[in-house]
């Protein structure tokens, strides 16, 4: 179970940065409201599932949702 959801979240990972790697556009980390911020927190509890990264789901949501750090 681990193994398979290590893979799994790597592959969401994967595909939420090449996701954001084609915006053309990014969100401030200002833009983030409540409701983003409850959004972040629910997928830091995915963390509890074995093979989670904690860091890793939350750069994840936050790819997806269009923040970037560079």
């Amino acid at each position: 179970m681990i193994a398979l959801t290590t893979l799994l979240f790597g592959f969401l990972l994967g595909f939420a940065d090449v996701k954001a790697n084609h915006r053309t556009s990014h969100k401030p980390l200002e833009k983030l409201g409540f409701k983003g911020a409850m959004l972040i927190g629910l997928a830091q509890a995915i963390a509890l599932i074995p093979g989670t990264s904690r860091s890793g789901i939350t750069m994840t949501i936050g790819l997806i949702f269009g923040f970037i750090s560079r």
